[in-house]
């Protein structure tokens, strides 16, 4: 798609949202790809988060206090995404744009539902987005470029980057280039919104700046992996005639993304590849049209070349939104899914709305950067750190976003925060410290009425697991009082074997 910016309406044409527009539209303001029900089998679940419904009708405790008046955050959001667009940013656009937002979260989505009960949290900025171009341009079709300066800046950096690297005289392997894919998310930093607890990379102006912003990213790539699963992806990719699908995030880190996919292509004959892009400018994400202007870089040749052999498929038909979910992927992208045999996915947001719905081999990478992603990641924002997460077909690496409302967890000796029950640290300790499983097994316990209501499956899988784990060591005197309560939750007396 285009960058062109389409014409805006005058103020006494701009639209009001109606029944039979909302037929008209309503796919397209959703970021909806697909027929209901069309992603069948790889949809294996919903993701651990929450509706705008709850959002804006509960004061959500699982949110900080000053976020939980829903009408006021809601009316904050669209002012800030329509402030971002000097075009759209004054008060009476804005006014306009929230009175049709509150309108369309009325509307009836596909199953019947009002659509406030069917939209994540994660996709609220997207579908202000579409409901602005709806309503000021007369087309939700329309990418109201939010930072259009920042495009020409990102796809500069992004080249200038792949120039810095490709000065350096030490050639770069797969663990190095992921680690500076994912650290490169920083250069970005806040684009996007949310506040950031770390903080970003800073991009050098001035003489040989692509050279500098390089040295500073190798740096800064030092900083600490809390997770490292890419042996694993390297034994699946290797593993004969594979096919992986790459879902991409922001514009900078995808030119990183894209060495690290030839180097696998090199280390790799049989890898089959396609990349999926934003299918539409999407705040500082990398769209269809920016894949294909990284890739007249020298430095990406040979996978230039792949894509020109049909062995890398850059799909024109990727995500609408700056989300992944499946049940709105174009029906291109779902069949491809089927086919593949791993599936990498970049960014915090798009690992929260992934996680333990796709029935694949599921790796994600993002930074440490917030505390929503402190949530669920159970690491220190504050250093960074950086995450590459395996997750078998399904699987959760971490659950119970609901638990922020009721779990503290210090991530360091100085800085509690709200925590899901369990969180990819929880389960990275357990790995190696018998404690670890007594502590968690007993939390999970203590909270268990509150876990049966949010979380009763989850919950009791969980408890089973810790069980397990703590009977197979040396056990001390209260852990059999312990392990009996557990039983009493996963095998209730009177319960059907």
């Amino acid at each position: 798609m285009c960058d062109a910016r389409p014409p805006m309406l005058p103020p006494s044409q701009w639209v009001t949202v109606d029944a039979a527009g909302w037929r008209e539209h309503r796919d397209t303001v959703l970021g909806r790809g697909c027929e209901p029900g069309e992603a069948g089998s790889l949809l294996v679940g919903v993701p651990d988060s929450f509706t705008l419904a709850e959002r804006l009708e509960s004061r959500p405790r699982w949110l900080a206090p000053e976020e939980r008046d829903g009408a006021v955050w809601l009316r904050d959001l669209v002012t800030r995404r329509l402030g971002a667009r000097s075009r759209t940013s004054s008060g009476a656009a804005a006014e306009h744009v929230h009175d049709q937002v509150r309108r369309v979260l009325e509307l009836p989505d596909h199953d019947g539902r009002p659509v406030a009960e069917t939209v994540w949290n994660q996709e609220a900025p997207y579908l202000i987005d579409r409901v602005a171009a709806w309503c000021l341009t007369g087309d939700p079709g329309h990418d109201l470029d939010p930072l259009p300066a920042s495009v020409d800046r990102s796809r500069g950096v992004a080249m200038g980057l792949l120039t810095g690297l490709a000065a350096r005289q030490q050639p770069a392997d797969s663990d190095e280039l992921c680690r500076w894919a994912l650290t490169a998310g920083l250069l970005d930093l806040g684009i996007k919104g949310g506040r950031a607890v770390c903080q970003p990379l800073t991009i050098p102006r001035g003489a040989n700046w692509p050279a500098r912003v390089a040295a500073a990213l190798v740096v800064s790539a030092q900083r600490p992996r809390a997770v490292d699963h890419l042996a694993a992806l390297h034994t699946t990719v290797g593993a004969g005639a594979a096919h992986l699908v790459l879902f991409t995030d922001d514009l900078i880190e995808t030119a990183i993304d894209l060495q690290f996919l030839q180097h696998l292509l090199r280390r790799h004959p049989r890898l089959r590849v396609t990349v999926a892009p934003r299918s539409r400018r999407t705040d500082n994400d990398a769209t269809h049209a920016d894949v294909r202007l990284l890739l007249g870089h020298a430095a990406l040749r040979d996978l230039a070349a792949a894509v020109d052999t049909g062995r890398v498929t850059i799909t024109p038909h990727g995500p609408a939104t700056a989300t992944v979910l499946l049940d709105k992927l174009h029906p291109t992208v779902l069949r491809t899914l089927h086919e593949a045999d791993a599936v990498v996915v970049k960014g915090g947001r798009n690992h929260e709305l992934l996680t333990g719905t796709l029935d694949r081999p599921l790796w994600t990478g993002y930074v440490v950067a917030r505390e929503f992603t402190e949530a669920q990641a159970g690491y220190d924002a504050r250093p960074g750190p950086l995450m590459f997460v395996h997750a078998a077909p399904g699987q959760r690496p971490w659950w119970g976003w609901r638990g922020r409302a009721h779990r503290i967890l210090p991530v360091a000796d100085d800085r509690p925060v709200p925590a899901c029950w369990t969180t990819i640290a929880d389960r990275h300790r357990r790995e190696t410290d018998p404690e670890a499983q007594r502590r968690d097994l007993a939390l999970l316990l203590r909270c268990w009425p509150q876990l049966s209501r949010d979380y009763p499956d989850l919950a009791r899988a969980e408890i089973r697991t810790l069980a397990h784990g703590l009977a197979r060591t040396r056990l001390a005197p209260h852990d059999r009082h312990l392990l009996h309560q557990a039983r009493l939750v996963t095998d209730p007396p009177g319960a059907p074997s």
